[in-house]
């Protein structure tokens, strides 16, 4: 009975411990209907940034960035840490992808960390991104064998399966006239085919050399203006033809943004989007979360 009492005055009195979940943010969740067997968990970072995990597999794509480009969204000091970190949610990542090396989606002292404190995890990226991480990152020499340099001729599909994730990779040019490669990467999580484009400019004809429409594409992460303009619309319906759109590469919804307003505001280019592409969803809130099952 005493040692009952001890142990109950102890537990009263001890200092409170937040777990590594609680400390993180609140998220908004929101599922497809369906099974309740979940296929494919997306969570936003920010900009073209995304957590993608499902069935045991963990991706980040665009995520590991810092000060990134002010007209975006800024990924904020303690969640930047926690993902440099590999701490929760960020813990047991299986494979980190970046589409270019530009600050707004890519810093090689973000992944460089990431991959020190996760010795788990691969990144894919272009030649560009991966010779700044050879020159900035100090410990470089621990990582190297994790890291993949691949950047692929247009027309060429290269195929990876980087701790068990079927990875396809293309390239798809940031403007012709512009010496920036650029990677496609279409991958498998659970039973979901994924697409995601990075800031490509690649028009209708640049996309028809791919065959897409063969690759069943489930979900693709498109920018905005492949959404709201014509020219760019055909391309996602004749040659992507996605059963679900992310959209991405916007600034954050209060932002009061000039390119923003000039569509008419928020709210307006949303409703262009969605009227023109029903199956797409704009996230509004980092770290918001959706499921597809």
């Amino acid at each position: 009975m005493i040692v009952t009492i001890l142990l109950i005055l102890i537990f009263l009195f001890l200092p409170y411990q937040p777990s590594e979940v609680q400390q993180t943010e609140s998220t908004k969740v929101l599922s497809e209907t369906g099974s309740s067997d979940i296929a494919v968990k997306i969570t936003y970072i920010g900009n073209e940034g995304f957590l993608i995990s499902g069935r045991g597999k963990k991706i980040l794509i665009d995520a590991l960035y810092r000060e990134g480009n002010p007209e975006y969204v800024i990924i904020p000091p303690d969640r930047r840490k926690r993902m440099e970190n590999a701490r929760a949610p960020f813990d047991d990542i299986d494979l980190i992808l970046a589409t270019h090396y530009h600050a707004d989606h890519f810093d090689p002292m973000a992944v460089g960390t990431h991959l020190i404190n996760n010795p788990k995890a691969i990144f894919v990226s272009t030649n560009q991104a991966v010779d700044q991480l050879e020159m900035e990152f100090e410990s470089y020499t621990k990582i190297k064998n994790r890291v993949k340099a691949v950047t692929p001729r247009e027309g060429e599909r290269i195929k990876m399966t980087p701790n068990g994730i079927n990875l396809e990779i293309i390239y798809l040019h940031h403007g012709r006239s512009r010496p920036i490669e650029n990677l496609g990467f279409i991958f498998e999580i659970s039973t979901k085919k994924l697409f995601h484009i990075g800031d490509t400019e690649a028009s209708e004809k640049d996309l028809q050399i791919y065959s897409l429409t063969k690759d069943s594409i489930n979900i693709a992460f498109l920018n905005s203006w492949y959404l709201i303009y014509e020219e760019w619309q055909s391309g996602v319906k004749n040659e992507i033809q996605p059963d679900s759109i992310i959209v991405m590469h916007l600034p954050s919804k209060n932002k009061g943004d000039a390119y923003i307003e000039s569509l008419g505001g928020w709210d307006t280019m949303a409703q262009k989007i969605l009227k023109a592409f029903p199956n797409a969803y704009i996230f509004e809130e980092e770290m918001e979360t959706k499921i597809y099952k």
